[in-house]
């Protein structure tokens, strides 16, 4: 019988695995180590300002709700998932956060009907489309839900005093007329990543989105806007894989709609800028992806520590876009006895042009030839159109205080350092205000060559101070720091914003006049390039407002 009794056992437990102890538990470990998560991301802001620490919890909850699904835990996940992404939101800026929060709360609405969450899941939908979303109408439609649906909730009095609000204030404004918000300009890059469309107009373009199969399309309404006679007459074909045309129309007499109809895509982001107003759309392409494997793959497998660092993430160098800061209509910064920044930077990149293809034979494009203005987001699309290995945009510095001299190098990334971010709104034309709203927007955009781009930083920035100390005094060394730089936005590759000199400052401005100057300077960006793509790793440093560094 005692042998017997083993078998028994397991056969039980084989027909009936939900009786095991570690099944019937594995919902309710699992539930908290996801409440853990939760806990530690909330208990740090810095873990709160980078996407993989959510994304990290929302997959801990989201292993509950797919795995087991009868489980008392899974209505609960789903809710935190909503949470969670809501919360995100508030970092990211990035609307596709705010669709999947909403995708949660309704599958919980659906799968869980019984749920004590349900209505906290309808309410949390009105509360997104009403403070994040702005749309009255479908915020109103989620609180009249709760009413209807959950008579006893304790949030019906709550969503009814939000449907009075909400209707008092559709009453109001729609007695009110303003000036429609005027779209002026449509306009599309195709590289082999990804394709950018900009949108143009008076005034910030508020927008909602919506993806539609059958066919695939993505389409934007704009309230209050008007669409200029001449981009109403033919649709914009594009036709690059990605995208196959772009389709403007006046959808009802007060708002736009643009619709994408698309190819074959894997994600697509917005995001604003200003002076003027545009809508950056970045629709990217499966090849996004295909590449990115392959990279990250290539990455793991190379782990010879005395190979260059481009060889080891297999980023072999054979084309350079370099950028000239500015152009035409844009001087750029002003000497005090007028020098431009626009005529120095683009000076020094034909300079450093010549000498990367006679010394290193490398294929070099330059964004701008002459004295032509391109505008900032155009700039990267320029360095994917010529699959640059690197992309170096050249700029000379400027400060209010005149007695502000030396050399620096940026990487894009968030920035806590205000001269950086003054730094920043000035070359981006931007108010700080928006270099604020920029750094929302970085925070979605992981960049998966912030590693080589700090060694390229600090390869170039040591290689232009030593060049210029050896026939000139006082050259200081600012270090390399981070900021947001619309310029460096988009380009895939390891990238650098280099601020050679300050034309501010007297002296400086009248060694950036002379010839000899600006080629000592170009050579120094040679000298960084090459010693980062033939030396090892250099360790890794930054430059902190107080001049020390941060290893």
């Amino acid at each position: 019988m005692k042998r017997i009794i083993p078998f028994l056992i397991l056969f039980f437990l084989l027909i009936f695995p939900n009786l095991s102890p570690a099944a019937s538990s594995s919902p309710r470990k699992q539930f908290q180590k996801a409440k853990e998560c939760t806990k530690t991301l909330n208990s740090s802001e810095a873990k709160k300002r980078l996407r993989q620490n959510w994304e990290k919890c929302i997959k801990e909850f989201n292993a509950i709700a797919a795995k087991n699904p009868k489980s008392e835990y899974a209505d609960d996940g789903l809710f935190n998932i909503g949470n969670l992404y809501t919360g995100l939101y508030n970092y990211s800026k990035n609307l596709n956060d705010l669709d999947r929060a909403i995708d949660a709360y309704n599958k919980l609405i659906k799968k869980y009907p019984k749920s004590p969450y349900a209505d906290d899941a309808c309410f949390e939908i009105g509360e997104v489309y009403l403070k994040q979303k702005n749309s009255l109408d479908d915020a109103l439609e989620a609180y009249k839900k709760v009413v209807k649906l959950y008579p006893k909730s304790k949030l019906k009095g709550e969503a009814e005093k939000r449907i009075n609000d909400i209707s008092k204030t559709i009453a109001s404004t729609s007695n009110k007329t303003s000036a429609p918000n005027q779209i002026k300009e449509i306009k599309s890059w195709s590289y082999p990543e990804y394709t950018r469309i900009v949108i143009e107009a008076d005034n910030e373009i508020g927008f909602t989105k919506k993806r539609i199969s059958q066919p695939d399309r993505l389409y934007l309404d704009m309230p209050n806007a008007k669409i200029k006679e001449e981009l109403k007459k033919e649709p914009i074909s594009v036709g690059d894989g990605i995208l196959k045309r772009i389709r403007v129309s006046q959808h009802t007499q007060k708002d736009a709609r643009v619709v994408l109809d698309l190819g074959s895509i894997d994600d697509y982001r917005f995001y604003p800028l200003t002076e003027p107003h545009r809508l950056v759309i970045d629709v990217y392409g499966a090849k996004y992806r295909e590449e990115n494997e392959t990279k990250e793959k290539s990455t793991k497998d190379k782990e010879d520590k005395g190979m260059p660092l481009s060889q080891q993430l297999n980023l072999t160098v054979k084309t350079i876009v370099l950028d000239p800061g500015h152009g035409g209509k844009d001087p750029g910064a002003i000497g005090k006895n007028g020098l431009m920044e626009k005529d120095v930077t683009l000076d020094v990149a034909k300079r450093l042009k010549k000498i990367l293809v006679e010394k290193a034979d490398k294929k070099v494009y330059l964004t701008r030839e002459d004295d032509t203005y391109i505008r900032l987001e155009q700039r990267p699309t320029i360095a994917s159109g010529k699959k640059a290995d690197l992309f170096i945009s050249i700029h000379v510095n400027s400060n209010t205080k005149r007695s502000s001299r030396g050399i620096e190098t940026y990487i894009l990334n968030l920035s806590s350092d205000k001269w950086a971010q003054k730094t920043a709104a000035r070359e981006n034309m931007a108010s700080e205000k928006s270099i604020s709203d920029l750094e929302k927007i970085l925070f979605d955009l992981a960049d998966n060559n912030k590693e080589v781009s700090m060694s390229l930083a600090l390869s170039v920035q040591n290689s232009v101070v030593n060049t210029l100390k050896k026939d000139y005094s006082r050259i200081e060394d600012l270090g390399v720091k981070q900021a947001p730089f619309y310029v460096l936005i988009g380009t895939k590759v390891p990238s650098i914003l280099a601020e050679v000199s300050f034309i501010s400052n007297p002296d400086e401005e009248k060694r950036l006049r002379t010839p000899e100057y600006r080629q000592k300077i170009a050579e120094g960006l040679y000298e960084g390039i090459k010693r980062y793509i033939t030396t090892s790793t250099p360790q890794v440093a930054l430059r902190e407002s107080d001049g020390t560094q941060k290893y």
